[in-house]
């Protein structure tokens, strides 16, 4: 019988993990959970890196984040400020970001809105090529 170990590598962000200490590196640079992500959209678009801190303020200044407990069940509930609705947010989001996919969701997860922007699909926009074609 043989007996081997081997080291597993961890994103510092998200769940993410790996053998490969090279790219777990390369992972957490990019990472959707990194408040100080570099953006490959935005990298091979050649559009400025947008400042995450500004993105999650402007969701912060835009939106409360309620917890009710209903029946004994955690339920989650957002009230919107200022007139605001998940539409607007949304709008004011691509345009200080150019339209990138990856730095707007990067916003939704360090703020915990995922659930809040239901007409934002991950899968849909990243692969929908007009951002890339934005040259």
């Amino acid at each position: 019988m043989k007996k081997v170990k081997r080291w597993r590598y961890y994103c510092d962000h998200c769940k993410k993990s790996g053998g490969s200490a090279y790219h777990i590196r390369n992972h957490e640079q990019s990472c959707t959970k990194n408040p100080d992500r570099k953006c490959g959209f935005c990298y091979q678009a050649e559009f400025d890196q947008t400042k995450t801190k500004d993105l999650i303020s402007l969701i912060n200044k835009s939106i409360i984040t309620v917890i009710d407990n209903v029946n004994n069940m955690e339920c989650i509930s957002i009230v919107f400020r200022y007139g605001k609705t998940e539409e607007s947010i949304l709008k004011e989001l691509r345009d200080l970001t150019e339209n990138c996919p990856a730095c707007i969701l990067t916003a939704m997860r360090l703020t915990d809105t995922t659930i809040m922007f239901r007409s934002f699909n991950w899968e849909k926009e990243k692969g929908c090529g007009c951002y890339a074609n934005r040259r």
